[in-house]
């Protein structure tokens, strides 16, 4: 089975004040996110808030509180990595693989010449020297780690780190944190913290949504809309049987809130794991439902006419749904050029194959 390391108590480190980070609309961006109020909604179902609580029923997990220089670095219009992401050998060399990146500013000049001409300029480099030994301590205890902000994870930007969230060193995790339309929305609703989880290899079959309202479980759905698990059409009662047992001993008395989404994990031993817990409206992904289905059975349970939570599976290959990620993923032919290299060499592909074209 699936080896769930857990953990004894939070790890929650305070990052050091000493970052660097110099751009020209820097004070304007820091503004913006230390003025950002988590609004009363979501703040129970930010990470931190309910961690601590859980600890013995979750994946391991350190959290790491973010500087506004770093969040502000987050929301800034460039994919230029930190200067440590640098390899030993290229910063000997005087260059790094890292200096490559998309900007509004990055030294480019046209053919006509103009300002700039005869000099090349380029945003400075964003420096976290204290973060990324702490990203890459967290990294030596785990062998891996998937990272996430108070509300979600970058799987939007799987794409740029060869399709998964595994990362290996900290170049990886600022590339999907920068990368991520979802961390985007996260920084800029109040997110103040980089959530590091133990690097675990669970089989999707395992995954499973829960719709709570009212200290009652609505519905629960296999999370992978994807594929269809023909076992799982023997074994979703006694799943299910698991489920509602770990919400009724587990969570019922310790998340209060009165509608949640939450995600588990039930592994070949039958054990349930505690994923995350999501916010009850729309912006959370209904996956094998309709939130105009659930809130018809949210009414139906009202009405007493809700005899047990209502399960959904993909029982055959006419049930699978579209992938809701498929609108983030790059170009098929940057997928081939980039064919699973690291994110900073893609680049330089990318910039290649652009100077090939333009002959």
């Amino acid at each position: 089975g699936v080896n769930l390391e857990m953990a004894d108590k939070a790890s929650i480190a305070q990052t050091p004040t000493t970052n660097n980070y110099s751009n020209a609309d820097s004070a304007a961006e820091r503004d913006v996110v230390s003025t950002v109020v988590v609004a009363p909604e979501l703040a129970p179902f930010s990470f931190p808030s309910w961690y601590s609580r859980f600890r013995r029923n979750t994946i391991k997990t350190s959290i790491i509180r973010l500087t506004p220089e770093f969040m502000a670095w987050l929301c800034a219009d460039s994919i230029v990595l930190p200067v440590e992401c640098e390899e030993p050998e290229r910063q000997r060399a005087g260059g790094s693989s890292c200096d490559k990146g998309w900007s509004d500013d990055d030294g480019w000049t046209d053919d006509e010449g103009g300002e700039g001409d005869g000099e090349e300029s380029s945003p400075a480099r964003a420096s976290f020297p204290d973060l990324t030994a702490r990203i890459d301590e967290v990294i030596g205890e785990y062998g891996a780690v998937f990272p996430k902000m108070n509300w979600s994870a970058p799987k939007d930007a799987a794409w740029v780190n060869a399709s998964t969230l595994k990362c290996t060193k900290a170049a990886d995790v600022y590339t999907l944190l920068k990368a991520s339309d979802f961390v985007n929305h996260d920084v800029l609703h109040g997110a103040d913290v980089l959530v590091l989880r133990k690097w675990s290899n669970l089989h999707k079959s395992g995954e499973w949504r829960t719709f709570v309202c009212a200290g009652r479980v609505l519905a629960v759905a296999q999370r992978d809309c994807l594929l269809n698990y023909p076992f799982l059409i023997l074994e979703k009662d006694a799943i299910v049987a698991k489920i509602l047992e770990f919400y009724g001993d587990e969570v019922a008395e310790k998340f209060r809130e009165d509608k949640f989404v939450m995600d588990v994990y039930v592994d070949r031993n039958s054990r349930v794991w505690l994923v995350d817990f999501n916010v009850y409206s729309e912006v959370t992904e209904a996956g094998l439902f309709s939130w105009e289905e659930i809130l018809a059975l949210e009414e139906r349970a009202k009405e007493g006419t809700l005899a047990s939570p209502e399960v959904r599976i993909v029982m055959d290959e006419k049930e699978v749904k579209g992938d809701p990620l498929a609108s983030y993923r790059a170009p098929i032919d940057a997928v081939d050029l980039a064919a699973g290299q690291e994110f900073e060499t893609f680049m330089e592909l990318c910039e290649k194959q652009s100077q090939r074209e333009d002959l």
